[in-house]
């Protein structure tokens, strides 16, 4: 592998993935596992959660757009590592002490705990970093292998079963007083709580620290460091050659340029193989990477850098399994809430166990070689378009128009939330092996984020046009 040790073995490695998706929705898990605590003893009122969600996803869009138009140059000019640290530093420090300042501001001024300006100010800025920390470690992870992958994704399901146990700690952040007069906030256990949520968000930047300082992980990023000038020279070379012909003639005759060979046609169908999202990339990308090195001609459009509509073009099937995805997981989970029990009398907190527990077994399996061959981005488009027929039936069933079954309606959640799990994690990887060199493997997680917000976007305005 071209010197580089095999990273789908490293159990170190794999861990260090996982922490990484865990620390990313740790921040905003704190906030929605405890709501009443906003709703009851903040006086927010029921639609706390609802305006709470919009405040911390929405504005995750314009994050997503940001970094998709400058990360590739910021990245070049100061190299990858650097580039990326500077942008986790400043979204992981920032949400924490908004995080922070949201509860210890609240402790220590009664007026600030009811201002709804307050509260959903800080909980845009928690968002904020939520989304850039999101962003960056996408990046971060499409640069290794697709098996590689899915660590990533089961951690980002997982706070809410570490919050779990803790919440039985803990118990109740805000209850009724013992005469049932008035709601009041358990301070104790507030900072407990939120001191867990600050400490796996800090847990996740040292654990990006390890993966870059790794062995494969400091290769990874000189590689993507050297590709990214490659592109950048060659996208020069064949946008001067475009302007002034004339050059490409008296430069040939002077034997200025090198012409080199072509990747042979074999080196090609190994590469077309992978692209099409239904090769084995943990052996490609360093095997076959350098069949579209500098050391091809300066003037082959393949190592010019590829334009956002390519990409969106080369990439719809995995764009549009995930935004079907995402849209129909929040809306399905947003009505959990809705559907009246007839055996279990915490269905709703059932389902949202459920909702995590089958989202995390459908992630982690993907990193089985053989489900990533079967899962090809068709395949993923199909089975988002079927899994979205459940969200009339499920508005019915909220609203009383279906027959009622705690029992069917656990095993149809697990079973669409399975599946759900496994299209949100091959869609960004299918998406990202569709393309060979890193930078451009990164850019594309990059479109992929953008689209993820957009679709959550949509969803949480659907939650609300529901009620």
């Amino acid at each position: 592998m071209d010197g580089l040790l095999d990273p789908t073995q490293s159990i170190g490695l794999k861990l260090l993935f996982w922490v990484c998706g865990l620390s990313i929705f740790a921040r905003s898990e704190a906030v929605f596992m405890q709501t009443q605590m906003f709703a009851r003893c903040f006086n927010l009122g029921d639609r706390f959660f609802a305006l709470a969600s919009c405040a911390v996803f929405i504005p995750g869009i314009l994050v997503q757009v940001i970094q998709h138009k400058f990360d590739v140059k910021y990245d070049r000019r100061f190299g990858t590592y650097k580039a990326t640290t500077y942008r986790l530093i400043l979204a992981v420090s920032s949400s924490v002490v908004a995080l922070m300042a949201l509860i210890l501001g609240a402790y220590f001024d009664e007026h600030l705990k009811e201002s709804s300006v307050f509260i959903y100010t800080l909980l845009t800025m928690v968002g904020l970093g939520i989304s850039l920390t999101f962003g960056c470690f996408m990046q971060v992870i499409t640069m290794f292998p697709s098996s590689m992958h899915s660590f990533f994704f089961v951690g980002t399901y997982s706070p809410f079963l570490l919050f779990a146990p803790v919440n039985v700690g803990v118990q109740d952040l805000c209850r009724k007083t013992a005469l049932g007069e008035e709601w009041v906030t358990r301070w104790h256990s507030v900072l407990v709580y939120y001191i867990l949520a600050a400490f796996l968000t800090l847990s996740g930047l040292l654990c990006y620290f390890g993966i870059a300082k790794h062995p494969l992980g400091k290769q990874y990023f000189t590689r993507k460091d050297h590709e990214l000038h490659t592109m950048f020279s060659v996208t020069q070379n064949v946008a001067i050659v475009q302007e002034r012909p004339s050059l490409l003639v008296n430069d040939a005759s002077s034997n200025e340029f090198d012409f080199k060979q072509v990747p042979s046609q074999q080196s090609k169908s190994i590469v077309t193989e992978d692209v099409n999202g239904e090769g084995d990339d943990d052996l490609l990308e360093d095997n076959v990477v350098s069949a579209f090195s500098e050391s091809d001609s300066l003037l082959d459009n393949s190592n010019a850098e590829i334009s956002n509509i390519e990409m969106m073009k080369k990439c719809w099937l995995d764009i549009g399994a995930q935004v079907m995805m995402t849209i129909c997981s929040t809306l399905i989970a947003s009505l959990y809430i809705k559907f009246e029990y007839t055996t279990f009398e915490d269905l709703t907190t059932l389902l949202q166990y459920d909702y995590y527990i089958s989202g995390a077994i459908g992630m982690f399996a993907t990193s089985f070689k053989a489900v990533r061959r079967v899962m090809t981005s068709k395949v993923l488009f199909v089975l988002s378009v079927v899994r979205a027929l459940l969200i009339p039936f499920a508005i019915l069933y909220a609203r009383g128009k279906l027959p009622r079954s705690d029992a069917a309606v656990l095993i149809i959640n697990s079973i669409q939330m399975i599946i759900g799990g496994s299209v949100f994690s091959l869609s960004f990887t299918n998406a990202c092996n569709k393309f060979l060199r890193k930078p451009e493997r990164t850019k594309a997680s990059t479109v992929m984020n953008v689209w993820y917000y957009i679709a959550m976007a949509i969803a949480l305005g659907a939650s609300l046009a529901l009620g």
